[in-house]
């Protein structure tokens, strides 16, 4: 949870330094600029209220498919 918190205050704290670098980088005019920046910080608010979805879950092997080997 701490890592997600992180990855929601950087681009937040750094957003002028984020839309510059947008801008000089691709000429990427302010409006796609927030968008590049809004559109992750929707998925990681998304997944911060959906932990569940990010649980491991066994996943059948079939028997024909033989076991993996270290080289």
């Amino acid at each position: 949870m701490d890592q997600l918190e992180r990855m929601v205050r950087m681009p937040c704290e750094r957003q002028d330094e984020f839309c510059a670098a947008l801008h000089q980088d691709f000429g990427k005019p302010p409006f796609e600029q927030l968008f590049e920046i809004t559109v992750p910080l929707g998925v990681i608010e998304y997944y911060r209220e959906h932990l569940a979805l990010m649980v491991p879950q066994p996943v059948p092997i079939p028997a024909w498919r033989p076991p993996a080997t270290v080289a």
